[in-house]
């Protein structure tokens, strides 16, 4: 949908239009509300008697609606409305002159005899099974057919064309003959990506996506350090410490991992609350060079992606590498020995090590974060985190509480509401949502059976996953200074989303009484989206379920006191996030200047969010300022920090340095252009509150960039800009 309006608007730029007609509501609504947008006069011709969602919004926009039926006010309003009845394309009984023009759009070879077969709009059960049965007699006789199956007919249709499809496509596989796959080069692949999106890609894009597709050889060097003497700690096993494992291992780096918990894993082992699972597009959410054609659903659950880390952290043979149970205490730098010297709990014992390079895999979602409330400790029933979730069956027949509405709230409540007793929630403010009907949805055999057997096919998927997603929606979340509509939305793109978001949302809402409970009051993507499928909303509406927008300030032995009411609970469950604001506690980091978090608090000055001007030979991967709010996913940019973070120790190792330290002013600089754009994103919005922000209200955790920009800076390391 996004991609659509940033393609219509580009259209509109180009052709100049002095009219634009709406006729396929859905289909037609991306280009008529540009249209509108840049003031072309504009109409919509509604054919049916109840309009879809598109076409109520986009006659907000227009100056006149024509409707073919009578008290079409209902909808409209009468300003606009003209009554046309439905146009009649009376050319289409001029076809003598187009058979050429049928041809090619059939793509009908003109030697060869054509057969037509119609059934009507339904279909025709006798003829339809009889085509079904006799299809490959049509390709024997060598013959153009035209099938038109009917409604009724379609999916088994599909299911034969299909099937000669897969036919082909083995046929192919097995062929010795067959010539090899041309590899194309960066104009023909220029090309393509423009054909497969159906898009204008820019040509500056090439040479990111070629890598991120594996299409291109890499353009920067990454050497193999086989004699060096480097000792390197990775904190934490999870997405990104596996990554960074695999990298070193890459390049022969003796390295250990510290990780805290029993296994790997991470996030994906710490949140294995019920209906866990990711909202980035699985086929996407993996590494580049580790494919998984496997998937079960297109946003897999908790336990399928600890199982794909898992997989990877044994392939790579990273098991001799590891600590488990291991927790980091403290850091101190040894300008002396310039290596640092780790404390850490293993196994409930203290031990200290030293290590040359440090690279913290932590990231930012790893430390809970409760509310201060008052009489935490006096509630007698069973209290926790969600990412701390009991492995035990807790929550049947029982009064449960529910603290928070986000992205863990929204995947638990509609898990855990059948078997709840009664189920409260206390909403501090409503999730946008964005209608997905792929959320819950399972990948057919067939589709993996493409994915795992067409060469390229799964390249060229996670393609389209990746660019309709990435940097075409930023430009929805930079704040207008010109907008009237503050309030609610920043420019016209994002009031059109807020608008499309709110009308799906009034489309499931059934109990009026929640109308104003979910219906945000904060522009979209001010906070984190959620993908909406219906479950929430579906889960709002049980007779056990009760939402409340309200804070929880005070607890009781027997629950919570709320408006001075003590609501009784069984259970209570915080559902807040984690402190996502406070990089790399609880760990006490020493550089040579002081306590790092006696230095920044919660305000971390980075370069790049991987290095820091007070910590010599030290990296982050996911640090301050690379979470992906807007699209994309956190192992793209993952992959980008490794690859920079390789550069700088092949530099460390070529020229036998033993100290690298970003320059004190490249941090500043950065940190200058990252804080002015960041000032001008809807994150930055008076009316949101996230946890994006820190203590004082500022964004430090979130990426303003391009993706395109960040791979660009991390795709080249400079040694000016660190002391050696």
């Amino acid at each position: 949908m996004i991609s659509s309006l940033l393609k219509a608007g580009r259209i509109i730029k180009q052709f100049k239009p002095d009219l634009a007609i709406g006729t396929g509501g859905y289909a037609s609504g991306p280009l008529l509300f540009a249209a509108t947008k840049k003031g072309v006069p504009s109409l919509i011709q509604e054919q049916n008697s109840y309009p879809g969602v598109t076409n109520k919004i986009l006659s907000r926009y227009v100056q006149k609606v024509c409707v073919a039926y009578d008290n079409m006010e209902r909808f409209f309003g009468n300003k606009k409305l003209i009554l046309t009845g439905n146009p009649i394309r009376e050319d289409i009984l001029d076809f003598d002159t187009k058979t050429e023009a049928g041809r090619k759009l059939f793509n009908i070879d003109s030697t060869k005899p054509t057969v037509l077969v119609v059934g009507g709009s339904l279909g025709a059960r006798t003829i339809n099974n009889a085509i079904g049965e006799n299809i490959h007699a049509f390709k024997k006789a060598d013959v153009n057919l035209i099938w038109q199956t009917g409604i009724s007919f379609q999916n088994q249709s599909k299911t034969i064309i299909k099937d000669k499809a897969i036919k082909l496509i083995n046929d192919f596989l097995i062929d010795s003959n067959h010539q090899e796959i041309y590899i194309p080069n960066e104009d023909d692949l220029h090309t393509i990506m423009n054909y497969v999106s159906g898009d204008v890609v820019p040509k500056e894009y090439v040479p990111m996506m070629s890598q991120e597709l594996n299409l291109l050889p890499l353009s920067h060097k990454s050497l193999s350090c086989d004699e060096n003497n480097l000792r390197v700690l990775v904190i934490g096993c999870g997405m990104s410490g596996i990554l960074t494992a695999i990298k070193l291992s890459e390049k022969n780096i003796s390295y250990k991992i510290y990780e805290k918990n029993h296994d790997v894993g991470g996030t994906w082992n710490d949140n294995s609350y019920p209906g866990s699972r990711v909202d980035i597009a699985n086929h996407f959410y993996c590494y580049s060079f580790e494919e998984n054609h496997e998937w079960s659903e297109y946003f897999s659950q908790q336990p399928e992606l600890k199982e794909y880390f898992n997989n990877c952290f044994i392939k790579y043979g990273l098991k001799d590498h590891v600590n488990f149970n291991t927790e980091v205490i403290a850091m101190d730098f040894n300008e002396d020995t310039v290596t640092w010297k780790v404390k850490s709990s293993q196994e409930d014992q203290i031990v200290y090590e030293e290590f040359d390079l440090v690279v913290s895999c932590v990231g930012q979602l790893n430390i809970p974060k409760i509310p201060d409330i008052k009489n935490f400790n006096k509630f007698k029933g069973e209290v926790f985190h969600s990412s701390k979730w009991p492995d035990k069956d807790i929550i049947s027949n029982k009064k449960v509480a529910i603290v928070g509405s986000g992205a863990s709230a929204f995947q638990i409540v509609p898990a855990i509401a059948p078997d709840c007793q009664e189920l409260t929630i206390f909403q501090r403010s409503a999730p946008w949502m964005f209608p997905n009907p792929d959320y819950h949805r399972k990948v057919s055999e067939e589709k993996k059976w493409l994915l795992k057997n067409l060469p390229y096919y799964s390249r060229w998927y996670r393609f389209l996953l990746f660019w309709p997603g990435s940097d075409q929606l930023l430009s929805s979340l930079i704040i207008d200074p010109n907008w009237d509509q503050h309030e609610s939305s920043i420019n016209q793109e994002n009031e059109y989303m807020r608008e499309l978001f709110t009308e799906a949302m009034l489309a499931q809402i059934s109990d009026h009484s929640l109308i104003k409970k979910v219906i945000p009051n904060y522009p979209p993507f001010g906070k984190r989206m959620l993908q909406d499928n219906g479950s929430w909303l579906e889960a709002l509406h049980r007779d056990n379920v009760i939402l409340l927008n309200e804070e929880v300030n005070c607890l009781h032995e027997g629950g919570i006191v709320s408006k001075d009411q003590l609501l009784e609970f069984d259970i209570i469950i915080f559902a807040t996030g984690f402190k996502a604001q406070e990089f790399f506690i609880p760990i006490k980091i020493n550089g040579g200047d002081g306590d790092f978090h006696s230095i920044y608090d919660d305000s971390p000055e980075s370069y790049l969010g991987i290095t820091f001007s007070n910590l010599p030979n030290f990296f982050a991967m996911y640090g301050p300022g690379t979470n992906l709010a807007h699209a994309g996913s956190i192992i793209f940019h993952s992959e980008c920090q490794i690859r920079y973070i390789c550069q700088a120790i092949d530099h460390l190792t070529e020229n036998n340095y033993s100290q690298i330290k970003v320059k004190q002013q490249v941090v500043k600089e950065y940190q200058s252009r990252l804080e002015e754009q960041l000032s001008k994103t809807v994150w930055q919005h008076p009316k949101v509150n996230s946890w994006y922000q820190n203590s004082q209200g500022k964004v430090v955790t979130t990426s303003p960039w391009r993706l395109l920009e960040y791979w660009n800076w991390t795709n080249n390391f400079n040694p000016e800009d660190y002391d050696f």
